[in-house]
């Protein structure tokens, strides 16, 4: 089948790469990892299942059935060349010179065409004797090509494109690649920028198709305004005698809080972070309030906290990331006064131990406003370099979170502010990593609010 199990598929003796249903008996249980539910069959004794197999997964990985395994092998044929990616189920994009079939030994066969009833319609040709770019001729555009054995039974299929006069597309600068993230700076996403650049100078024409957002500019590019929609691009691209067809999916993300009562969630996306008080993250938390998150289908995982040792992991949910903000009451920025403005922060799993690792703040909690009256201010203790203590900036967060999971059973916040008690502030220092016992049973005896 082609990317995402669209359109129409040939019939193949066994799964070797790519996008793959099988036809099995109701009643065989499936094993191993099913990336789609199984769907009927117009036969009603049958289901259809869906099975990916990438490039590194092995056939034990790919499960089956337990009454019967699932024939798979490697992939009967390789595509090499330059390539430029975008987010196309059209096939590999390849620039330059046409690409290079490597088959497998049992392949005699092979056949190239044109995509689409208006193309052309192909030929066949021994890879042993003629070379794909040799079969291809001149042409330029969106091709299938597949292989067959002595006996001609297909062995394996795939599509591909080509473009010649492409050099590679840029996204705000950018060459654009399967790891890229946008993530928006403080004041949002601005209007981003996408240029395709030609070889030596040439000229790439774009033709955004219907349904595209993004709009063309002065400099033969598109940009996509700060809107999700504008997120999906989907044009032909024209150089020298060839014209292609690309997608994009602009790695840009997006949030919005969504609540049950259907009060203080307005639905609408956004790039900046929600600014509320303790007491409205509370509330919202207690209304059920969601915070989705929109972000690329490449990103599996994100993990959410206010530090590194409070992070909460999720995974995707169809479109994007589903974070209830009653996850976050019981943690200390939430539950307990705070001297500093507390920040929600969301990192991307992809980029998992790099040091370029993206943090995007979600949510920005005000800082608690002074208390009429001696309102007390807790002071960490840190060592002096010589010996001793003196006292410090503020607890680290690792102190903080250790005292709450010693606070337990202590009354809750909404508790001891209805008896009138005096409430402290407790003041973080960022840069501490360190947890002294001392610092963590202040925070137990004094801390609690």
């Amino acid at each position: 089948m082609k990317k995402d199990w669209r359109g129409d598929g040939r019939l193949v003796p066994r799964i070797t790469e790519g996008h793959f249903i099988v036809i099995a008996p109701k009643g065989w249980d499936r094993t191993g990892h099913a990336p789609i539910e199984p769907e009927g069959c117009s036969d009603p004794a049958f289901m259809a299942h869906y099975f990916f197999r990438d490039g590194t997964e092995s056939a034990t990985n790919l499960g089956g059935f337990r009454e019967h395994d699932v024939p798979s092998s490697a992939p009967e044929f390789t595509l090499g060349g330059r390539t430029v990616f975008d987010d196309s189920g059209e096939g590999d994009l390849f620039v330059g010179d046409p690409p290079r079939l490597k088959p497998a030994d049992r392949v005699l066969w092979a056949r190239v065409g044109e995509e689409g009833e208006d193309g052309w319609k192909g030929c066949n040709f021994k890879p042993a004797e003629r070379t794909l770019a040799e079969a291809m001729g001149a042409r330029q555009g969106r091709f299938f090509l597949r292989v067959y054995d002595e006996r001609a039974t297909m062995l394996d299929g795939a599509q591909f494109r080509y473009l010649r006069d492409l050099r590679e597309i840029r996204v705000n600068g950018e060459p654009y690649s399967e790891d890229m993230l946008l993530a928006p700076p403080a004041t949002g996403h601005p209007p981003t920028k996408v240029r395709f650049i030609g070889v030596d100078g040439a000229q790439v024409r774009v033709l955004p198709r219907p349904g595209t957002a993004a709009v063309a500019d002065e400099m033969g590019g598109l940009v996509a305004e700060r809107r999700p929609e504008a997120d999906t691009i989907s044009c032909t691209l024209e150089a020298g005698e060839g014209s292609v067809e690309v997608a994009l999916r602009l790695p840009r993300v997006w949030w919005r809080l969504d609540r049950e009562d259907g009060n203080g969630g307005d639905g609408e996306w956004r790039s900046t972070p929600i600014k509320v008080t303790r007491d409205q993250f509370r509330e919202r938390a207690d209304a059920n309030a969601v915070l989705r998150l929109g972000a690329p289908k490449r990103f599996g995982s994100v993990s959410v906290g206010f530090g590194a040792e409070t992070e909460i992991r999720y995974r995707r949910k169809d479109e994007g990331f589903e974070l209830p903000l009653g996850d976050f009451v019981d943690h200390v920025e939430v539950a307990r006064r705070m001297a500093a403005e507390t920040r929600l922060n969301v990192r991307f799993g992809r980029f998992a131990g790099r040091h370029d690792q993206p943090v995007l703040t979600l949510v920005r909690i005000a800082a608690d406003p002074p208390l009429p009256g001696p309102a007390r201010q807790l002071v960490a203790k840190v060592r002096r370099g010589g010996g001793g203590w003196r006292a410090g900036r503020g607890f680290s967060h690792r102190e903080v979170r250790a005292a709450a999971q010693l606070d337990q059973r202590r009354p809750r916040a909404s508790t001891r502010r209805a008896t009138g008690e005096e409430r402290p502030s407790i003041r973080i220092d960022g840069r501490r990593r360190s947890r002294h016992p001392a610092n963590v049973e202040t925070l137990r005896k004094e801390g609690d609010v």
